[in-house]
């Protein structure tokens, strides 16, 4: 047994240390030792973003406000906006390829195969826009096809390249594999219909 004076000099270097605790009711008690922080949960993980549905054509707007379009207007339209889209379709997603060939090589097989349709169409396109617009009509058709691949080119940057080449891609191709004009007519007409809402029509 420890002598008096020597326990009560251990005694008051616990109580100094923490080790103990006096109590006048209760008589010395043991300090609890550090608790535990309690484990957060991790933060949940954001769900993934949908895929894109579809991505839009670039809309009527850069026609001249005043203007009407008739059948062959609004086809030759939609031909002009197409073989844009499909230029920058074949410069941006040069990294597909459909049976060994890369998209501009596609491209160039189409505006071979039509060659004739496509001047046409860019004499008449030019004429109609020189009726509502001062300028020769192959100076306000060469700035209206700049300004449609320029927001083309916006259009690949919102959506980024993947999700555009991934959508462009099936109507690139699609529209390569039409075998004559007049199955290239029929595609137009049918996007003619889809988008009636964006041009007005001549009464």
């Amino acid at each position: 047994m420890l002598p008096m004076n020597r326990w009560l000099c251990l005694a008051a270097a616990m109580v100094a240390t923490g080790c103990i605790s006096l109590d006048s009711s209760t008589g010395p008690t043991s300090v609890p030792g550090p608790q535990t922080a309690a484990l957060v949960p991790p933060a949940p993980v954001p769900p993934p973003a949908p895929p894109i549905k579809a991505i839009p054509s670039v809309d009527t707007k850069d026609l001249p406000a005043k203007a009407c379009l008739n059948d062959r207007d609004r086809r030759n339209d939609l031909l002009v906006r197409l073989q844009t889209e499909m230029s920058v379709t074949g410069l941006t997603c040069q990294w597909k390829a459909e049976k060994g060939k890369n998209l501009l090589d596609q491209y160039a097989t189409f505006s071979r195969k039509h060659h004739r349709r496509l001047l046409t169409t860019q004499d008449e396109h030019g004429r109609f826009l020189a009726r509502y617009e001062r300028g020769s009509a192959p100076r306000l058709f060469d700035r209206y096809r700049t300004i449609l691949a320029n927001e083309e080119m916006a259009v690949a940057g919102q959506y980024g390249h993947p999700a555009y080449c991934a959508h462009r891609y099936a109507r690139f191709t699609e529209v390569v594999a039409l075998p004559n004009e007049q199955a290239l007519n029929q595609w137009l007409d049918a996007q003619g219909k889809a988008r009636a809402k964006e041009y007005k029509a001549c009464k």
